[in-house]
C-alpha cells in the first residue's frame, strides 16, 4: 500500500458517474452550489475574504484565519463561483433524468476553470502580498 492512495481513490471516484437522487440532487447541487456561489460573489463584491491558513495547520490559534482584500478576494471569488459550478452540475445536472446525459462536458469546463482559477488567486498572493 501506498501512502497516498486515497489520491486515486478520489480521482476514481469523481470519475464515477454522480449517485443519488432528487434529494442528493436539490441539496447538494443546488443548496451547497447555490451557498458556495454566494459566498463567491459576496468576496467579489465586497472585496473581501476570509479562508483557513493553510500555513498555520490548522492550530486553532488568532491566526487560524487569512484574510485577503482587494484584487486576492476577487480572485477568491472567482474560484468559488467555479467550484459551485462544478458541484452544481456535477451533482443537479449528473442527478437529473434529462439532463444527466449532457452532464459531463460542463463538469469538465468548470474544472479547467477551477484550476485555472486557482493558478490565479496562487499568484495574485504571491504578487500582492
Amino acid at each position: 500500500m501506498y501512502q497516498h492512495d486515497w489520491i486515486l481513490d478520489l480521482a476514481d471516484r469523481l470519475s464515477d458517474g454522480p449517485d443519488g437522487g432528487p434529494i442528493t440532487r436539490r441539496v447538494v447541487g443546488v443548496g451547497i452550489a447555490a451557498v458556495v456561489c454566494l459566498h463567491g460573489l459576496r468576496c467579489c463584491l465586497v472585496q473581501r475574504a476570509t479562508t483557513i491558513n493553510l500555513a498555520h495547520r490548522g492550530q486553532m490559534s488568532p491566526m487560524f484565519w487569512k484574510e485577503y482584500n482587494g484584487t486576492p478576494a476577487i480572485t477568491f471569488g472567482v474560484l468559488l463561483i467555479c467550484v459551485s459550478l462544478f458541484i452544481h452540475f456535477r451533482w443537479y445536472w449528473g442527478n437529473h433524468k434529462r439532463l444527466q446525459y449532457h452532464y459531463e462536458i460542463p463538469t469538465a469546463i468548470s474544472i479547467v476553470a477551477s484550476i485555472v482559477a486557482m493558478t490565479v488567486h496562487f499568484w495574485t498572493v504571491w504578487k500582492w502580498t
